[in-house]
């Protein structure tokens, strides 16, 4: 159960929560969409105020998680296939043409000169051979969408992770830490998911 699920259940406001557990009602709220994660001091004290153990339900989020990474990790090392074949560039759009200019009045005809005689046609080339056409890529298969969600509601998508983390080797994510740790050769580190 979420803490929203649970301030729900028991018909609570974000202020009478707070209130109740002696925290801010924007500390509830980042609570409820999952920017933050409630310390263990604020877990016990929902365990003795509502009578509620949100344990359990923190360890199985962990638990999807982690598969859910792993499934990241096995997508992220899969070949892709290139996609489907490349779309024609539109014709360049021709320019009007231009309007003619009005006759101008006729010269007089000028002496004919006689003919010049004809040189010899020259021989016609070869045609070139045509090329092979190229063959078709195939179609890419479709990727999944990989979802991770916080314990605490929020959601994250695996391209939401590499955007934070840009082009590395290798991504772990840790949601009950809020972080997605990453390697790049010999270099480390670490963003914040929510």
């Amino acid at each position: 159960m979420t803490i929203k699920e649970l301030r729900k259940s028991l018909g609570l406001s974000q202020p009478k929560l707070a209130k109740a557990l002696a925290i801010g009602v924007s500390t509830v709220g980042a609570y409820e969409i999952g920017k933050i994660k409630p310390s263990q001091k604020v877990v016990d004290k929902i365990k003795e105020v509502f009578n509620v153990d949100l344990t359990q339900a923190v360890e199985e989020a962990v638990e999807a998680v982690e598969a859910a990474a792993a499934t990241l990790a096995a997508a992220a090392k899969a070949p892709v296939a290139e996609t489907a074949a490349p779309v024609a560039a539109p014709a360049p759009a021709k320019k009007p043409a231009k309007p003619r200019k009005s006759a101008k009045a006729e010269k007089p005809a000028k002496a004919e000169k006689p003919a010049k005689a004809e040189k010899p046609a020259k021989a016609e080339k070869p045609a070139k051979a045509e090329k092979p056409a190229k063959a078709e890529k195939p179609a890419k298969a479709a990727k999944p969408v990989i979802i991770i969600q916080s314990p605490l509601g929020g959601e994250i998508t695996a391209e939401e992770i590499l955007a934070k983390t840009g082009k590395v080797d290798r991504v772990y994510v840790k949601v009950d830490e809020n972080a997605a740790y990453w390697v790049d050769g010999d270099q480390s580190g670490a963003v914040n998911l929510w």
